[in-house]
């Protein structure tokens, strides 16, 4: 048996030396000593006291799971829709790990700390580029901006000129008042166009992927922080008639007049509110932030003072009644250790981390010059799927194997090195 193991390790070893012959073959696919060899020393980097012996375990690992891969094929594991988002999760996972510059980082994070320090009021108009037939139309979008924008820009009221072009539901009860915003309240794109304005200065249209959207800054203030509140939400059903929501009133009214009385609150919250995320905790919600409800309800919240309760009042989703159990200030310590952790993992997962890799991305194409060669993404796609699924092309096309696709630090990638990674 030793000497089987021998002959098997030296051959092993003359082959990895030979690195371009065939090391081994399952089924109709052939495995080269080169590939095997890149694997091994990828997931191989601490010295070990027996080469040979870590080889050789190493060898049937790599041979079992190239089987188990090759049957996952065969199965067409790989065309299910859960299986597809997985691995297109994981290479966005694995992808950020190594698309982060340091510098920028750093910037985002000393940039989000700065702002958490401060809460925005802003108003809002949005424009479809969907028109009333459900549409795309970008041409009309953009003139009605324009039109707005203009208006805005003569001393027209924002509220007026939101209500005759925004786009936006909500403007039908709060006239563009969107309300106050703190950091990674909005969309990252959207935040750096609201800090930096002026207070009462209006921003030029500004088109996303949904439309155009103007903001008007309309004051600041220090960030209030946290807070910790209780709540009993009588919801009223959409299209409800007069005396639907009459009914809803008097029982909101009913229930405020019992915790006067001095009844328990977390008692009445299991029994009455339609709150289904509070209700099971006797009405306390989870800590919430500026800018993640009803501007109306936080206004309310903060007009309390700790431990006050509110009369019922209404929202667009119903009567509340709401008592303040405390606000916890924002932290101005940037020592302050736990505070900046939070920070830290709010910027690693917003969109702002886009920011770091584009910043990243033009640092290494400045060092190391990167040359395309002409080809169509389609053809490449097509060849891609046709190498990776072992099919026939089925089409005439340009590119193959051997095709080169780009350059980068003095070395070419063709088709083969594409196809390779997206294994």
């Amino acid at each position: 048996m030793k000497k089987k193991w021998f002959v098997m390790i030296i051959a092993v070893f003359l082959l990895i030396n030979a690195s371009s012959q065939t090391l081994f073959t399952y089924g109709k696919y052939p495995v080269s000593a080169n590939e095997f060899l890149r694997a091994y020393n990828k997931n191989n980097t601490a010295p070990v006291p027996d080469k040979a012996k870590a080889i050789r375990d190493y060898l049937n690992l790599y041979i079992a799971s190239r089987l188990k891969i090759r049957e996952a094929y065969e199965r067409q594991y790989d065309t299910l829709p859960q299986q597809k988002e997985e691995l297109a999760n994981l290479r966005m996972q694995i992808l950020e790990n190594y698309m982060n510059d340091p510098e920028s980082f750093n910037k985002l994070l000393n940039e989000a700390f700065q702002r958490s320090q401060k809460d925005i009021h802003v108003a809002h108009i949005f424009i479809s580029l969907m028109n009333a037939n459900g549409q795309a139309d970008s041409a009309t979008a953009k003139e009605k901006a324009g039109e707005a924008y203009q208006r805005l820009k003569k001393g027209e009221d924002f509220s007026k000129i939101a209500k005759q072009y925004s786009n936006d539901p909500s403007v039908t009860q709060n006239n563009g008042d969107i309300g106050y915003i703190t950091v990674f309240t909005l969309p990252y794109e959207f935040e750096n166009i609201v800090y930096p304005l002026q207070i009462n200065n209006i921003s030029m249209p500004y088109k996303s992927k949904a439309g155009y959207h103007i903001f008007k800054k309309l004051g600041e203030r220090n960030a209030v922080g946290k807070i910790s509140a209780a709540q009993i939400l009588l919801a009223i059903p959409p299209a409800s008639d007069e005396a639907t929501i009459r009914q809803i009133t008097l029982r909101a009214d009913s229930i405020y007049n019992r915790l006067q009385k001095g009844d328990d609150f977390s008692r009445l919250a299991p029994t009455f509110s339609n709150d289904m995320t509070s209700s099971g905790t006797g009405g306390i919600m989870p800590v919430f932030g500026i800018g993640q409800y009803d501007p109306a309800f936080e206004n309310a919240v903060l007009a309390l003072k700790n431990g006050e309760l509110s009369k019922p009042f209404r929202t667009s989703h119903g009567y509340h009644i709401v008592k303040r159990i405390s606000v916890e200030p924002i932290k101005a310590d940037r020592n302050n250790k736990k505070f900046m952790d939070d920070i830290r993992q709010k910027v690693e997962q917003s969109d702002r981390m886009k920011t770091a890799a584009d910043v990243l991305y033009k640092k290494v194409i400045q060092k190391t010059p990167l040359e395309k060669f002409p080809y169509r993404n389609a053809e490449l796609w097509v060849l891609t799927d046709s190498i990776l699924d072992h099919k026939p092309v089925g089409i005439n096309l340009t590119l193959n194997r051997q095709s080169p696709l780009f350059k980068l630090g003095g070395k070419t990638f063709k088709v083969s090195d594409w196809s390779l990674m997206n294994r």
